[in-house]
């Protein structure tokens, strides 16, 4: 044995899948009974000598579990398993989260290795966004989109209507 961990807390955790990067880190999947809204799917980072990097809860209304999980190749994480929100039957959770268990850029405070604001193109014809993963994107708007008085885009740029 080269070392052992203990996660939980006061009430019931399980974990029920591991996926496992090139790196040797390794990803958690199962639940956790410890809040005050019932069972939440839980998803649990490690390096490689078994530190926690992070973990993030998945819940809401009602008991979710997670079962199954892959670490991607590009770091993030994509798990699968099972949400009962006590008024109807049972689903199938899916969820993605990037390599440091955000969602969304919103939350990370960061695109990538850049901050957000550092996304905005200063361009009227591009709708700035944020992957976790690939950082910023700059996708064009639609054509015909108003972008000055009497102008519209076309593709990324800023033409004569």
């Amino acid at each position: 044995q080269q070392w052992a961990r203990i996660r939980g807390s006061n009430q019931s955790e399980a974990g029920f899948d591991v996926g496992v990067w090139a790196d040797d880190s390794f990803v958690i999947v199962g639940d956790t009974n410890s809040g005050t809204t019932g069972t939440d799917a839980w998803l649990l980072r490690y390096d490689r000598w078994g530190n926690s990097q992070w973990d993030k809860r998945l819940g809401g209304a009602g008991n979710q579990w997670g079962t199954g999980v892959l670490a991607n190749a590009d770091g993030t994480v994509t798990m699968v398993g099972r949400d009962y929100n006590n008024k109807t039957k049972s689903d199938i959770l899916l969820a993605r989260v990037g390599p440091w268990g955000y969602s969304d850029c919103q939350k990370a405070a960061s695109c990538g290795k850049r901050s957000l604001a550092e996304c905005d193109d200063n361009n009227p014809c591009t709708i700035d966004g944020c992957d976790t993963i690939d950082g910023c994107t700059n996708t064009p708007a639609k054509a015909g989109t108003s972008c000055a008085v009497g102008k519209i885009c076309a593709g990324k740029v800023c033409t004569g209507g």
